[in-house]
């Protein structure tokens, strides 16, 4: 079997294409298309959406197949992960050398890079326990789950009244 046959074989698999595929390059087309909010240019937008492409790859690959997780459209592993991503080489990525606008006098990409990994680390803190709180006075007032029955039925009709596909 010839390497092309087996790429196209590969890239034929809708579970391939819908599970593993699509979500680089929903990574790739943000770091190309937001570029940072502005600040850096095209060299370094393209750096942005291969490295976040790959990233969130991973770990789309990490939270769905391995670990197995509800990760509804991916949420975290592509919208947190390439935004934690392009928060830290943003302070890179601005560089002139990249395209970028620069940075502000007497700012170093060393300093820019701290302050963008204090305020991930602060974001993913507040966060974490704005959730935590949310999920348990949502736990304590209506619970978090359906029972088995709805969610056998599926979500769609049990709790909204409609099919959420038309199938037929």
């Amino acid at each position: 079997v010839s390497e092309s046959h087996w790429l196209l074989s590969l890239l034929s698999q809708k579970e391939f294409l819908y599970t593993l595929l699509l979500p680089f390059f929903i990574a790739f087309s943000y770091g190309i298309y937001l570029r940072a909010s502005g600040f850096i240019g095209v060299p370094g937008g393209l750096i942005l959406g291969l490295a976040g492409g790959v990233a969130c790859y991973v770990t789309v690959d990490l939270i769905r197949v391995r670990l197995k997780i509800d990760d509804s459209l991916d949420v975290f592993a592509v919208h947190g992960v390439g935004g934690i991503l392009g928060s830290l080489l943003v302070a890179y990525l601005a560089l002139p050398a990249f395209g970028g606008l620069g940075l502000a006098d007497g700012v170093t990409a060393g300093s820019q890079f701290m302050v963008q990994l204090a305020s991930v680390a602060i974001t993913v803190l507040w966060t974490g326990i704005a959730s935590y709180v949310i999920l348990k006075v949502i736990g304590a007032v209506i619970g978090l789950r359906v029972d088995q029955q709805d969610e056998i039925e599926g979500l769609d009709l049990s709790q909204h009244g409609e099919r959420g596909y038309h199938n037929g």
